[in-house]
This record gives C-alpha cells, structure tokens and sequence, in this order.
C-alpha cells in the first residue's frame, strides 16, 4: 500500500500566519542599507583621492626631473668621512 501521491505534506500551512514587517521595520532596514552604501562609498573615494594624490606626485617628481631643475646626481660632491691627515697617521 502507498501514500496518496497528492497528498497534502503540511496540513497546518493553510492556519499558519504569514510573516509580514510592519513599515518601521522596513524603514530601519532601507536606512541601515543607504548607510552602509554611503560608507562603502566614502572608503572608495578617499581610496581613490590618496591614489589621485600619490599619482600627482610621481608625474610632478617626473616633470622636475625632465626639466633639470632637480639636482643632477653629477653636482653633487662626495664627501668623505676621514680626513686625508688622519689616514696617514692611521698609516704609521
């Protein structure tokens, strides 16, 4: 003997309430949402504001280079930390 094959698996479904959010429940949600997109947005924007930054920064670095008016690595002197009189006494 078999079941009926359209049977009815949850009788009590018909009596059973459906769930339903009343109107501030849906407010509060809508606002938790626009305030995590408002965030996520202001993260993307600084990120990309410390970028733009950083990026002017090369190009103007490359542009000073470029031009000449950066000190030129020949210029600049060496210096040396001993003294010419104190290698000969460190000589003898």
């Amino acid at each position: 003997m078999s079941l009926r094959p359209k049977r009815n698996e949850h009788p009590g479904a018909v009596a059973a309430p459906s769930r339903k959010r009343s109107s501030a429940e849906v407010a509060a949600e809508r606002e938790q949402r626009a305030r995590e997109e408002e965030a996520q947005e202001n993260v993307r924007d600084s990120t990309f504001g410390k970028a733009a930054v950083l990026e002017d920064s090369m190009q103007q670095e490359d542009e000073e280079l470029l031009s000449g008016h950066a000190p030129q690595a020949t210029s600049m002197k060496k210096v040396s930390h001993m003294r010419p009189e104190s290698r000969k006494d460190s000589r003898e």
